[in-house]
């Protein structure tokens, strides 16, 4: 999760500004989603295809890959 808030935001905006990097980059092995969590506005990342897992963070990724396994 890379986002928990009152207000609902723009998941892909707050996806490139938590990762430093736009959303599309990740866009063919990450989907960004937005909802609630615990009864506040969320935005997390989930990964394509289901059967891969964040190992780690997305913070600043920057130029790095994004920290998938299997």
């Amino acid at each position: 999760m890379f986002y928990t808030g009152t207000a609902t935001v723009d998941r892909r905006a707050r996806y490139g500004e938590f990762t430093r990097r736009g959303h599309t980059v990740d866009s063919d092995r990450a989907r960004v989603v937005s909802g609630t969590r615990d009864a506040s506005a969320a935005c997390w990342a989930e990964t394509m295809p289901p059967e891969d897992e964040l190992t780690a963070s997305v913070r600043a990724l920057g130029s790095t890959a994004l920290p998938i396994g299997r």
